[in-house]
């Protein structure tokens, strides 16, 4: 397999893992576009809002704190924030978060991806258990 084979294959995996997902009473009665967002998209995303902050909303004196112990200053604080705010979630690229939606996690298995349905039986209980007050 040449490496541009490899790249397409890889692409279309990570279309795959996905990252948001939508459903009745989670803030919007109707569907958007899609029922579910892709990981890649939202680290893209995240990681480029968090520089849109920084470059437009952040107080110097914030992006000062935020930099203080880097050596290149704001420029890698900057990439900090955006690296920061992209990784946030890249837990939900582990087998147990796969095995969260059946639909999901039906292309992945189709995929040769694997996926954990006891362990996101775990991901589910700890997620209840977050939600109602107690720290990870």
């Amino acid at each position: 397999m040449v490496a541009e084979e490899i790249a397409v294959e890889m692409t279309e995996l990570g279309r795959l893992v996905w990252a948001k997902t939508w459903r009745p009473g989670w803030g919007r009665e109707e569907p958007p576009g899609a029922l579910w967002h892709s990981l890649i998209a939202h680290v893209w995303g995240s990681g480029h809002a968090a520089g849109w902050l920084w470059d437009h909303l952040l107080a110097q004196r914030v992006r000062q704190l935020l930099a203080a112990d880097l050596e290149a200053g704001a420029g890698s604080g900057r990439a900090r924030v955006r690296w920061l705010a992209a990784a946030h979630d890249l837990g939900k690229a582990s087998p147990p978060f796969a095995g969260l939606d059946g639909q999901r996690r039906a292309e992945l298995v189709a995929a040769g991806l694997p996926v954990d349905v006891v362990g996101s039986t775990k991901v589910l209980e700890k997620d209840t258990k977050t939600a109602s007050g107690e720290l990870c």
